[in-house]
């Protein structure tokens, strides 16, 4: 081995290399550490190699190889500081140099690490391809992966007690996107959450989360793109499934400045609801079981009960003549009709009817106790009138 400028054949060589087509294979030499020095073992044959060493503070150190020695560096021989430094080896072939063809030559970047003047195996040396790598069978990347894995079924493992998987988009230009995500694999900290997470790298937020202990389809998207929570079979574009009361929660946090709120909008066996969760869980409003098509139908004229298409600002509409359309209790535990209408108009009051023109009282239809009789019409505090629509009595 021997130290010195390569000078016109270094020159020579790397510009035939230049111009050579790079040919795909493996790692023409693969690194080890042996006895603190970095050893390089060409795969094939060759005439010349040609190393390169970089510090970190960007100083070069070449050596160059003949075909019987050993491509082997040592840091003790020059004193390297300790670190990380990258290097470059390029293997110059026999068939090259002999056939003048330079057709065949096969080139290696990567780096190693010195401490305490000694190369040392590290996770961080690293080989760097400059073709495509194809693996054909299963591949273990982190700094826990043993000597032999066992895949089963998997084709990539990653082993490491903090496992981030980084796509850095290294896009400069502004007219293009370059915003980095990463897949996050549980908090690095004791104590920490597991998880499985997308996160937003450049923002530095975790935007999707699936907590480990999740139940089994927990989130599914069909290939229709329907959506199912708790179900791999959604057959809308939202379904939720649950063994007690699926609901879905709508909160407002304060978080933009107006009051909090939380509402639930829920159904099960007995009925579907709306709960005021901070009004004490009050259900303002509820459907039960078997309801009816129109029961209740909001339209652009009014609201329908039993109609689809209200003509006023409240129109009932009774499937039955007989049954009560309209109905108003007396308030108490015992439910007592104040007041029905039924499907043929025909009207029940078990109060006052009150009706007044300009300030005086018009009619009073008075129900109560009175001696001999279930029901009585009295005037209110004089003779009973009837009056057209003008306020003309008849």
């Amino acid at each position: 081995m021997t130290i010195r400028t390569l000078g016109s054949l270094l020159t020579l060589l790397l510009v035939a290399l230049a111009t050579a087509p790079a040919q795909a294979g493996d790692t023409p030499a693969p690194a080890t550490i042996q006895d603190g020095a970095v050893v390089w073992a060409p795969t094939e044959t060759f005439q010349q190699t040609l190393l390169t060493i970089e510090t970190p503070d960007g100083v070069e150190m070449r050596r160059s190889f003949g075909a019987a020695e050993i491509v082997r560096f040592d840091p003790a021989d020059v004193r390297l500081a300790d670190g990380f430094h990258a290097y470059e080896i390029v293997v110059v072939l026999a068939e090259m140099v002999e056939g003048g063809q330079g057709q065949v030559a096969r080139q290696q970047t990567g780096s190693f690490e010195v401490r305490d003047g000694r190369a040392v195996d590290s996770p961080i040396m690293a080989q760097v391809f400059a073709t495509d790598v194809v693996v054909q069978g299963s591949l273990c990347v982190g700094t826990d992966c043993a000597a032999a894995p066992s895949f089963g079924f998997d084709t990539i493992q990653l082993q490491e007690n903090n496992i981030r998987i980084k796509f850095d988009d290294t896009s400069n230009s502004a007219s293009f996107p370059a915003n980095d995500w990463e897949i996050t694999i549980n908090d690095t900290t004791n104590g920490g959450a597991s998880y499985f997470g997308i996160t937003d790298a450049t923002a530095g937020r975790r935007i999707v989360s699936f907590a480990a202990g999740a139940p089994a389809n927990s989130l599914t998207v069909d290939s229709a793109g329907d959506i199912g929570i708790g179900t791999d079979n959604a057959v809308v574009e939202v379904h939720v499934v649950d063994g007690d009361t699926p609901t879905l929660r709508l909160e407002q946090n304060g978080s933009a400045g107006f009051g909090a709120r939380t509402w639930d909008v829920a159904g099960n066996e007995t009925n579907f609801f709306v709960r005021d969760v901070a009004g004490g869980s009050a259900l303002p409003f509820k459907i039960l079981p078997n309801a009816q098509s129109d029961d209740f139908v909001i339209g652009p004229a009014g609201i329908g009960m039993g109609i689809r298409v209200a003509t006023a600002a409240l129109h009932v509409r009774a499937d039955n003549a007989a049954t009560p359309a309209f109905r108003i209790d007396v308030p108490g535990t015992t439910p007592r009709a104040a007041m029905t209408v039924d499907g043929q108009g025909n009207t029940v009051i078990g109060g006052t009817l009150t009706g007044t023109v300009v300030g005086f009282p018009r009619l009073d239809v008075l129900g109560g106790i009175v001696a001999g009789a279930d029901f009585s019409v009295t005037g209110n505090g004089g003779p009973l009138r009837i009056y057209d629509n003008r306020g003309t009595p008849s």
